[in-house]
């Protein structure tokens, strides 16, 4: 189940296509091509006595973070703007997934290999974010705020800042990093370039140790505010750290 990146869509449109499904539901990550056809792996179904659609289908993605911002973003939203019918969407179950799966039959252009047409597909989302955050990822439990180096170490924000902008260039370009300090869950927001990117990054981050920590990785949801203002007793107390840094540093 960890690696199931399939879901489960009711309350489509009667009339839709393939082609409208994917438009749709490609704003929340990267969805499999076929390996035969290069087509997204998008299962549209029909009743079986009139051969019109049913209203239902199957959407799977390449990688299971796809999956969970879909059930975040789409489920119990407007399919079409302004049409009032609303999607459901839950992750699939294996009775969802028909076996032996089947593209849709369109001819695979010639001298286009496998590898090539995942390669267009990872293309598809380089540079998208419709304001939901998909360029954005949030790592919680990066930090501990008990810890005593939070407090006594001057740099200790913009040290982490840097060791995590450094691992995160691993994946891909970082367009900024930021430290939510005093925050108690510890989180750090990452902004990449690309959305591909962040994907890539909740698929390698989520669940990985961190300093004795294991990081939750998911994307910005485009509303939670992780900023928590100093007390003045913090301004004070990091005042006299800092002071009491330089005093040592002069000895």
């Amino acid at each position: 189940k960890e690696n199931n990146a399939a879901v489960y869509v009711t309350g489509l449109p009667t009339d839709t296509s393939e082609n409208e499904v994917f438009e749709v539901f490609r704003k929340c990550g990267i969805i499999k091509p076929d390996s035969e056809t290069g087509e997204p792996k998008i299962k549209l179904y029909r009743d079986e006595t009139t051969g019109m659609l049913k209203g239902d289908g199957l959407v799977i993605y390449a990688l299971r973070p796809s999956l969970e911002n879909a059930l975040q973003i789409l489920d119990g939203s407007e399919f079409r703007p302004g049409s009032k019918l609303l999607m459901h969407v839950r992750e699939a179950e294996f009775s969802d997934q028909l076996s032996d799966w089947r593209a849709p039959k369109r001819s695979k252009p010639a001298n286009v290999s496998s590898a090539e047409f995942v390669a267009r597909a990872l293309s598809w989302n380089d540079g998208l974010d419709d304001g939901r955050g998909l360029k954005i990822v949030i790592l919680k439990h990066v930090f501990d705020t008990s810890d005593p180096l939070v407090k006594s170490d001057p740099d200790f924000y913009e040290t982490l800042k840097a060791d995590i902008q450094e691992e995160c260039e691993k994946i891909g370009p970082v367009d900024k990093v930021t430290v939510f300090a005093r925050n108690s869950e510890g989180p750090v927001g990452v902004k990449f370039v690309n959305a591909a990117d962040a994907e890539q990054c909740i698929e390698v981050m989520h669940g990985r140790w961190f300093d004795g920590r294991q990081l939750e990785a998911i994307y910005f949801d485009g509303k939670t505010d992780y900023r928590v203002e100093e007390t003045e007793d913090e301004q004070k107390a990091r005042r006299e750290n800092w002071e009491n840094w330089l005093e040592a540093e002069e000895r």
